[in-house]
Parts: C-alpha cells; structure tokens; sequence
C-alpha cells in the first residue's frame, strides 16, 4: 500500500477494510454494541467501564465529538466483521493524554477474543497512520497485568520505553516508529460506507 496514491480519510465518512474486518466510523446507532464492549468490566477491567446505557450514551456521544479532530484521519473506529456487519469492538489513533504523541488504543468485546482480531485491526490502523496519515511514531500504553494486550503490542513490534501510572495502573509504554512496523497486506478504501471495496 502506497500513502502517495490514497488519500487521506475523512473519519466521519470513510473505513478500513482487512480480510476479515471493516474499520469504519463510529453512529449513535452502533450504542448497544458500544455498551457491549465499553461496559463490560472484563474488558475495561482497570479504568472506569460504563455501568450503564446511559453513561455509554454519553461516552458515545464524546466518541463522535472526537471524530471533528483538527488533524485528518485521526479519532476511533467501530470494528465489525465483514461477513456479518456485527460490531465487535473499538480502535483508534487520537492524541495520546499521557504523553506527546499519537495513540493506539484498541477494545474489543469477550466474545470476540482469542480470534486474532485486536492484531489485525491494529495492523490496519496502523498501516493507516503511518502511511497516509504520515505519522513517524506512534506509541501505546498497556496496562502491566493485561496479558492479552501485551502479547498483541508484541506482535506488532512495539518497543517498551518505560512504566508509568496511568488512569489509576501501572502501565507499560510502548512505541513503534515508522519503517520498523511489520505491515499487514491491509487496504486502505476511501468511502467503503455501502459497500466492501478495497484498493
């Protein structure tokens, strides 16, 4: 994938497609889904997980104000498989709160771990800030106990820089910086809404 040839995306109206997951902007429609995974303490077992639909509504509703980011491109993603059109979890490249710099978070609800989708989303979105964005660097923040997370931080060969509290946890911080990222064969389709097109 070359950045050269593929613009920018418009977060409020494009997505990215892999070979088994369409990374697309988040509507105030996808709210159960949203719950599904930002109110299940087994995924958002350290920070502060929503305890009800309302506070997910209000987490939603700070989600799409984040998609008005001054920079293009950048703000957090709904993950849906392609076969179903099921949301399934969260990723996102936004401004990190605890360091200068871009962040990669990723959430993904119980029923959907152990499928190797964190991985494959995260590699897209990655492939994504790197090379149309342009970002240089991009850094993460695991927390220390998060088995799962540090295992896919790994494999997508994220250096660890430090250890900081964050969010109230020890967490381990991490960077990866362009050209050491191992890329994915995933494609970036400009205004795949309504259809599954991949360049």
């Amino acid at each position: 994938m070359k950045g050269a040839n593929v613009r920018a995306l418009d977060v409020t109206t494009a997505a990215l497609a892999t070979r088994r997951l369409t990374l697309r902007p988040w509507s105030s429609s996808d709210l159960t889904a949203f719950h599904d995974v930002f109110g299940d303490p087994r995924v958002i077992y350290w920070g502060s997980f929503s305890r009800s639909l309302e506070e997910s509504t209000r987490r939603l509703e700070r989600a799409l104000a984040e998609q008005d980011l001054p920079r293009p491109g950048l703000g957090r993603f709904a993950v849906a498989l392609r076969s179903t059109g099921a949301v399934i979890g969260n990723v996102n490249l936004r401004p990190a709160n605890f360091a200068e710099g871009i962040e990669l978070g990723y959430h993904f609800a119980h029923a959907a771990w152990g499928h190797g989708y964190a991985t494959e989303a995260a590699r897209a979105i990655l492939d994504y800030g790197f090379d149309v964005v342009g970002l240089d660097r991009i850094i993460a923040a695991i927390e220390v106990n998060n088995a799962r997370s540090l295992r896919v931080i790994a494999k997508l060969g994220f250096v660890q820089t430090y250890e900081a509290d964050h969010a109230g946890a020890p967490h381990r911080m991490f960077e990866l910086r362009l050209g050491s990222h191992a890329t994915g064969g995933h494609h970036v389709a400009p205004g795949l809404q309504g259809g599954e097109r991949e360049v």
